[in-house]
């Protein structure tokens, strides 16, 4: 069973760490529950909180069980905990792999793999798998692309193999005006979205930071630039899909 990649998520490879090349054990979960619990005490249950970020992590410490057509003991009662695991955080009681037989362990790592795979499609939970401390993910607000004339053009990327640029544009007559988009290259606009971070802050300007575009293996592409805004001038990575749709952004403090 293939796992979606983990490329978007920023885990450290096999190289840089032994650590997520061990199994993930009980106790590591159960003190991760033991957290939560802890946390919901202290802050009560009314604020939802974001542990979308633990599920990459834990496959990634788990796929030598999807890459297996046969189990040990240890390995079938390893994913059977962390079904279980899953299941009592996001409160999805079907992930649990109950039985122990072969047939029926293989059935809930598919299940499980398909969760996965599902979040992984939905661009909101994608970005909030992902373990960082900038702000985001956002998301930008639409703008229609016959507002382009009036825009002044900052920077153009073309995309590798791809008839079209990612560009960064200004539209001074708003608040924020930093407009980011992509267009193919016979100038017809495939999106535009405002760039900004609000609720947290305002945008005011940015620049391209390299002028290329690089792959994220099984997601699309990411696209560095530079912002101005409430915090600071500060980073900011720009994530496409295959398609060039705008998957989200974040913008690192």
């Amino acid at each position: 069973m293939q796992l979606p990649s983990l490329a978007i998520f920023g885990l450290p490879s096999s190289a840089e760490t032994a650590n997520l090349e061990k199994p993930i054990s009980s106790k590591e979960l159960e003190k991760f529950i033991a957290g939560i619990e802890k946390e919901r005490v202290n802050k009560g249950s009314a604020k939802t909180q974001n542990y979308y970020w633990i599920i990459p992590m834990v496959f990634s410490r788990a796929r030598n069980l999807f890459a297996k057509a046969s189990w040990t003991k240890e390995e079938i009662k390893q994913g059977q905990e962390i079904s279980l695991f899953f299941a009592r955080i996001f409160a999805k009681p079907e992930l649990k792999i109950d039985r122990a037989d072969p047939e029926s362990f293989k059935n809930g790592l598919r299940l499980l793999r398909n969760w996965f795979v599902s979040l992984c499609q939905d661009n909101k939970i994608l970005g909030l798998m992902i373990y960082t401390t900038d702000d985001g993910p956002f998301f930008g607000e639409d703008v229609a692309a016959d507002r382009i004339s009036g825009m002044r053009l900052l920077g153009s990327i073309q995309i590798p193999d791809q008839q079209a640029s990612f560009v960064l544009l200004s539209d001074r007559s708003q608040p924020e005006p930093i407009i980011i988009g992509v267009i193919n290259d016979d100038q017809s606009v495939r999106w535009l979205k405002r760039y900004s971070g609000a609720p947290t802050g305002r945008i005011s300007s940015a620049t391209v930071v390299q002028r290329s575009i690089s792959p994220v293996q099984g997601y699309g592409y990411g696209i560095r630039l530079m912002a101005d805004w409430s915090s600071g001038f500060e980073p900011s990575t720009i994530y496409l899909d295959d398609s060039l749709n705008l998957r989200f952004y974040f913008i690192s403090w």
